[in-house]
């Protein structure tokens, strides 16, 4: 939904004229939305959510896109698990060729471990979604190999450090 009110920053100036803050604007995000996924109460305090991990079987027909999945609209909050290589909020694992899937003007709040995590998939679109205070990578492609993938259009803020995961998370 499009915002009702203008959001724009009016500047500042000193008082004697020596310092000034252009006009700004910034970026707005809405965290909430009508389909809630969540860890429980006690998530916070342990930084142990849920985590969805998208996958496929093994078939004979290992080159045919065997997994869809669409998320549209879905708020994400207390979810990952800290310290837990491989379970993040959202995560595409080894899926291959995933095309006509997406995640699109979703949420992730709260998180503890990666809002989306992409790992050996290809052609997924993730696009028009807000992340706010998660832990290590907002948005983590893991190890270079994904092609095809959409990233674009996403607010990112608040993306707090791990210092037990890898390297790359600090």
């Amino acid at each position: 939904d499009p915002l009702r009110f203008d959001h724009h920053g009016g500047g500042w100036q000193s008082e004697d004229g020596s310092l000034e803050i252009p006009k700004y604007g910034a970026e707005v995000g809405k965290l909430n939305r009508n389909i809630v996924v969540q860890g429980d109460d006690r998530s916070k305090n342990e930084q142990f959510g849920g985590h969805m991990m998208f996958t496929k079987g093994h078939s004979h027909m290992e080159e045919l896109n065997t997994l869809l999945v669409r998320m549209r609209n879905v708020q994400v909050r207390r979810m990952g698990q800290g310290l837990k290589l491989g379970r993040y909020m959202v995560h595409f694992h080894l899926a291959g060729n995933v095309s006509g899937s997406y995640v699109t003007n979703c949420s992730a709040e709260a998180g503890f471990n990666r809002a989306l995590a992409v790992h050996a998939v290809h052609g997924l679109l993730y696009e028009n979604n807000v992340v706010f205070n998660v832990r290590g990578h907002a948005i983590f492609i893991e190890d270079g190999t994904e092609t095809g993938n959409v990233i674009r259009r996403n607010l990112v803020a608040v993306v707090r450090p791990v210092y037990s995961m890898l390297h790359v998370d600090m």
